[in-house]
């Protein structure tokens, strides 16, 4: 599948984003619309590009190379483990309650 997030600002976290990595959709976003996430990486578990004027292409490139979408698909499912689950963020997490209790 492909996951297109036709945003053209930074306008705050796209859930949904880590809702395609999950199910190892190809996603396909402007820079901006993802800058919340540095985990998302051009080329690597998804493909970027610098404006919605861009997309189209993008879109009919990814269409036509169906391993570069499974590819895109498989590194963004392992991003989502390595990154978004649970398991990945509960550690940090834990350091950021022990910081916080012990200020107060």
């Amino acid at each position: 599948d492909i996951f297109i997030i036709p945003w053209e600002y930074n306008t705050g976290t796209r859930t949904r984003l880590i809702v395609a990595f999950n199910y190892s959709q190809a996603v396909i976003a402007t820079k901006d619309s993802v800058t919340c996430y540095p985990e998302v990486k051009n080329g690597e578990n998804c493909l970027l590009v610098d404006k919605l004027s861009n997309m189209a292409d993008k879109i009919k490139y990814l269409y036509e190379n169906k391993n570069l979408r499974k590819n895109l698909g498989s590194m963004a499912r392992s991003t989502f483990l390595k990154s978004f689950t649970r398991e990945s963020l509960q550690n940090k997490f834990n350091k950021f309650l022990e910081e916080v209790i012990l200020k107060h």
